[in-house]
């Protein structure tokens, strides 16, 4: 299944090159295995926040911008669904309500006027916590990447 996510952004200057940026989204992934005997595809929808620290780098005439990020990605299970398969009962019974995540990642932006940066960001997941509730392995760990534009 391909990774789909909306979020709203918020960064807060700490000290220098150094920021708190915490973000709020919505995300559908998937995944699949065999539950009560049968062989399934999950896809979960969840709300999500990401709480990450961010070092920011610099070139020499200010036009490029390099930052590293990691932290956490709490999430709330806000549906399942089966997507290929058939299982008999609600498919939100095999899946946790709350998951966790750690992130790690970086972007690179391009200035293109006094306010306007259009980059790319790339972001690991790593499943810290279970999505299944029965004997599936299946962690959130996802890799992303996705377009930047800040105006």
């Amino acid at each position: 299944m391909l990774f789909r996510s909306v979020a709203a952004v918020a960064e807060i200057p700490v000290y220098g090159r150094l920021s708190f940026q915490t973000e709020l989204g919505f995300s559908q992934y998937g995944y699949s295995g065999t539950m009560s005997g049968s062989s399934v595809k999950l896809n979960y929808d969840a709300a999500e926040a990401q709480f990450l620290g961010k070092l920011k780098f610099f070139n020499r005439n200010g036009r490029w911008n390099l930052a590293l990020l990691g932290g956490v990605a709490p999430g709330y299970r806000v549906s399942a669904k089966v997507s290929s398969g058939t299982l008999g009962l609600n498919p939100n019974t095999f899946s946790k309500v709350f998951s966790a995540s750690g992130v790690v990642g970086g972007n690179l932006l391009y200035r293109l006027g006094k306010s306007t940066e259009l980059g790319i960001d790339v972001r690991q997941l790593i499943g810290l916590t279970n999505l299944s509730l029965d004997d599936v392995s299946a962690k959130n760990s996802t890799t992303f990447v996705g377009a930047i534009l800040i105006f």
